[in-house]
C-alpha cells in the first residue's frame, strides 16, 4: 500500500516529494498493519544516527519535536523500544521488517532519490570529510565510538563510514569491506613545555611518573592493549562523544601524555611529539558493506577522499592504498 503522503504528519509534505513521502504497510505482531512513511524513517534513523533531535535537525531541516514525534511514532507503529545508553539511542525488539524497509530506503538514496549518510567523527577523519561532499551529509563531528558507527553501517542506518582507527576493528567483519586510505604512526604527545619535550631516546621508565589519556571503555581495544604495554593508557575519563579539553586538552596542564596523528599534530600548536617510538600505526579507512562497495556514489567517495588524503599529507602519498 502507497500513498502520497504521511499519515499524521503533513508537515513531513512539503519537506520531502511524493517518492519520499509514500507510506508503507507493516503488519504489526497484533496481526493488525499499520503505516510508517519513509520520511518518518528518515527522522527515526536520524535520530538513531546522531543521538537527540537538534543534531537530527541540523542533517533533516526539521524540527526536534517533528523529529521526536516522528521516530516514537515508528517505533510505536513496530513494536520497537527506544532506550538511551550513554547518550545513544538504542532500539531493541524485533526489528525485521525494520531492516527490509532499511534496505529498501538505503537503495533509494544511492539512487539519487536522498541525501547519503556519510559517518566522519572525530580526530583525522573529520579532516578527510570537510567541507562535504554532495550528495554526502555528515554525522555528528564528535563520534568517537567506533561500536556504534560499525553498527549503523551493518543496520544501514548509515551508508559510509570514515574509520580514524581501522586496526581496531573486529578481525571478522562479515558482511562489510574496509578500503584502507592511509597508513601513519602513532606518535606521542604532550604540551611544548613538558619535562620530556626536549629529552631524547625516551625510554617506558620515563614515561611512567606522568598521567596518560585514556577511555573508560573499550571502543578501541587493540591500541588500548598496546598503549598498556608501554605503561600508557592509565587516567581514563568517560567519553560520550570528542572533547579535545578531555584528550589532547589535558596535556595543557605540562604533565599528561597524549597520543595524536600527524594530522591532529599538524592542526594543534599546542602540542609537540615527543622522541619515542609507541610502535603503534594508525590505519585511516572507508568503511562500507561489501554489497554496496561498488555502487558509483561509493566509488566515487572513495576516488574523493583518496584525492584529499595527497593533498592533506603529499610526503605520505606513498602509502596511499591501491585502488
Amino acid at each position: 500500500m502507497k500513498v502520497n503522503d504521511c499519515p499524521g504528519f503533513p508537515q513531513f509534505d512539503y519537506l520531502f516529494p511524493p517518492s519520499r513521502r509514500y507510506a508503507f504497510a507493516i503488519t504489526h505482531r497484533n496481526g493488525k498493519p499499520v503505516m510508517v512513511c519513509l520520511a518518518q524513517l528518515e527522522a527515526f534513523d536520524g535520530l538513531l544516527w546522531v543521538g537527540n533531535g537538534q543534531h537530527a535537525g541540523r542533517i533533516s531541516a526539521l524540527s526536534q519535536p517533528t523529529i521526536s514525534r516522528a521516530a516514537h511514532h515508528v517505533a510505536k507503529s513496530l513494536g520497537l523500544t527506544l532506550q538511551k545508553i550513554r547518550s545513544e539511542w538504542h532500539v531493541t525488539g524485533e526489528t525485521h521488517q525494520l531492516a527490509q524497509e532499511r534496505q529498501h530506503h538505503q537503495m533509494a538514496r544511492l539512487a539519487g532519490t536522498g541525501n547519503l549518510r556519510l559517518e566522519a567523527g572525530a580526530i583525522s577523519s573529520r579532516v578527510l570529510a570537510d567541507p562535504p561532499l554532495k550528495p554526502w551529509i555528515l554525522g555528528r563531528p564528535d563520534a568517537i565510538n567506533q561500536p556504534r558507527s560499525l553498527a549503523l553501517l551493518q543496520q544501514r542506518v548509515i551508508d559510509a563510514w570514515i574509520c580514524t582507527s581501522a586496526q581496531d576493528l573486529p578481525s571478522d567483519l562479515g558482511e562489510t569491506e574496509v578500503v584502507e586510505l592511509f597508513r601513519t604512526p602513532l606518535q606521542l604527545v604532550a604540551s611544548s613545555n613538558h619535562p620530556l619535550a626536549k629529552e631524547r631516546a625516551l625510554r617506558p621508565a620515563d614515561l611512567s611518573q606522568f598521567a596518560s589519556v585514556a577511555l573508560d571503555c573499550n571502543w578501541f581495544p587493540k591500541s588500548a592493549d598496546h598503549l598498556k604495554q608501554h605503561g600508557l593508557w592509565r587516567n581514563p575519563r568517560r567519553l560520550n562523544h570528542y572533547r579535545s579539553h578531555h584528550w589532547v586538552g589535558r596535556t595543557a596542564d605540562g604533565h599528561t601524555l597524549a597520543y595524536a596523528s600527524p594530522l591532529m599534530l599538524a592542526s594543534d600548536p599546542a602540542i609537540t611529539a615527543l622522541d619515542y617510538d609507541l610502535g603503534l600505526e594508525q590505519s585511516l579507512a572507508l568503511v562500507v558493506r561489501k554489497d554496496l562497495a561498488k555502487e558509483p556514489p561509493i566509488q566515487a567517495l572513495l576516488e574523493e577522499l583518496r584525492r584529499r588524503v595527497v593533498r592533506l599529507q603529499p610526503e605520505r602519498a606513498s602509502s596511499l592504498c591501491a585502488a
